[in-house]
């Protein structure tokens, strides 16, 4: 057992009796960085300071993480001759963000809940890993606070359906359901709006045509959602999930189009050396991978690197040790109750496939060839996975 003040293996203080690491503040408000604190985040006037390997916020995630990821180092369960034992929680740090999502609580399991959404594996409300498959996800827009979103241009895109949305059709099995006219009309005219858009915009894409062919992908699915939901009725459960499906389709599309009218020409523009200002309204990403980190951290995009305690090096600059938050929104719109008689759509650890899997609208006409679909570098197929969790 470890005294306070002590370290462990690592270097890492320790606290006597819970063992929670104790990061000392080491970096220089005097070296060229100036922080100033809001609510929430950080914000920066100057990135000189700072590294991607550096945390504005750094916190230990005690317990571990539900599954493994390819590129984070397994530290094996080891007792030392003084009785102590090796660490073998990750650490989670940011460069460019005050806070920190509780990764421990990510699960294998890709299952609706009862608000029709997927708990941390939604991608506008529980930043995502990053993957090839899945690359305009660090650019999904965040579900905006709950003054922000008022009169917010995509509203309509974290809508919560309720009963009172709801209009009853009886069928001859019982009652089935559609949305009341004026909210289906108020998605149809945001689909529309954003189709046209979209379509207007191949000829930004001439050079990018497979991530193109994702934006296709998403804007058929949402224009089949709409379509679902203004003239067929369906159980309330069904409702539901085609409402979800098609918020869902529906920010996806919209960071495709953002990508080639906002991020790509800023990538283009912008000095190999330069750090962009971190942009608050996006998910941004997780990675274990530095480069990747790197590179989102340049750009401006949220960027959280998960790395085992061995891989913390003395020269590491620590703003400020935080607790890791359970959500970034309020608890009502991040609902973890699992809607009952529902069978996961997936189940093992992260990967471009695993992210695209909560979605529920299946209609093979809209199959585009998303790459998601496609084998990515780092992705566990299913055997892997049986031999890693399962299979003795």
């Amino acid at each position: 057992m470890l005294a306070d003040g002590e370290v462990d293996v690592f270097g890492i203080g320790r606290e006597k009796w819970m063992g929670r690491a104790i990061f000392a503040w080491n970096a220089k408000l005097g070296d060229g960085m100036f922080v100033v604190k809001n609510s929430l985040l950080f914000t920066q006037q100057h990135f000189t300071v700072l590294r991607c390997t550096d945390a504005l916020s750094i916190t230990e995630l005690r317990g571990g993480l539900k599954y493994w990821i390819d590129g984070l180092e397994h530290i094996p369960f080891k007792v030392l001759l003084d009785g102590c034992t090796i660490p073998q929680d990750p650490i989670a740090t940011s460069p460019n963000m005050s806070i920190i999502l509780d990764f421990t609580l990510d699960e294998l399991k890709v299952v609706a809940r009862i608000d029709g959404r997927f708990y941390t594996h939604n991608p506008s409300l529980w930043t995502q890993y990053f993957f090839d498959g899945t690359w305009y996800y660090p650019y999904m827009r965040r579900r905006p606070d709950k003054f922000d979103i008022i009169g917010h241009a995509h509203c309509l895109a974290w809508y919560n359906l309720s009963d009172d949305d709801l209009v009853i059709e009886e069928g001859p099995l019982g009652a089935m359901f559609l949305i009341k006219s004026t909210l289906v009309k108020e998605f149809c005219q945001l689909s529309y709006s954003l189709s046209e858009r979209v379509q207007k915009a191949k000829a930004l894409a001439v050079e990018y045509l497979a991530k193109y062919c994702d934006m296709e992908h998403c804007r058929r699915g949402m224009m089949n959602g709409v379509a679902i939901l203004d003239c067929a009725p369906q159980s309330r459960h069904n409702t539901l999930m085609t409402c979800t499906s098609f918020q869902h389709y529906y920010l996806e599309c919209l960071v495709c189009l953002e990508y080639f009218t906002v991020w790509l020409p800023r990538l283009l523009e912008k000095d190999d050396l330069n750090i962009l200002p971190v942009d608050n309204s996006v998910m941004g990403a997780v990675t274990v991978n530095v480069l990747e980190a790197q590179t989102f951290y340049q750009q401006g995009v949220p960027v959280w690197l998960i790395r085992p305690p061995s891989a913390l090096t003395k020269n590491v600059r620590i703003v400020e040790q935080v607790t890791p938050l359970p959500s970034l929104v309020e608890s009502r719109y991040f609902e973890k109750a699992i809607h009952p008689n529902t069978r996961a759509a997936t189940s093992g650890p992260p990967s471009a496939e695993h992210n695209r899997a909560c979605q529920a609208l299946r209609i093979g006409g809209i199959n585009m060839g998303h790459s998601s679909n496609e084998r990515q570098l780092g992705d566990v197929n299913q055997l892997t996975f049986l031999r890693m969790y399962f299979i003795p």
